[in-house]
């Protein structure tokens, strides 16, 4: 597993935390790249099945799908993100509505010929 959240480059006042919950619905692994205007936010690899110990806490818990849940600084003025499927080549632009204004976090998910995009995240606590 890999990850790398290189975040934006504005200070904490100038960013907001939000939710990504990425599935790898693709039957294969998957490497995936967001950016937020063009900065790169974290790249994540996710197996196309990926063993989970029983005693280690989920969050969210365990699907049938591997998934992944990330809190990420995004900055309040992002406009669009861009998430890229590195093995596959596949990408998916999204504009972004108000980061401030809209509660939810991004949902991603990753099938095998295109990427869902949506911000309606929650996660389940």
């Amino acid at each position: 597993m890999t990850v790398r959240n290189a975040g934006p480059s504005e200070t904490s006042r100038d960013a907001i935390i939000k939710f990504f919950f990425i599935v790898n619905d693709s039957g294969r692994d998957v490497k995936v790249n967001v950016r937020a205007d063009h900065r790169t936010l974290f790249v994540q690899e996710i197996g196309a099945s990926e063993k989970r110990s029983a005693a280690a806490e989920q969050a969210p818990p365990p699907s049938q799908r591997p998934a992944r849940e990330l809190k990420v600084a995004i900055g309040k003025s992002t406009k669009s993100l861009l998430v890229e499927e590195m093995n596959a080549g596949l990408k998916k632009e999204f504009t972004v509505a108000d980061v401030v204004k809209v509660d939810g976090g991004f949902r991603i998910v990753i099938q095998e010929k295109k990427i869902l995009i949506s911000q309606d995240y929650f996660p389940v606590r």
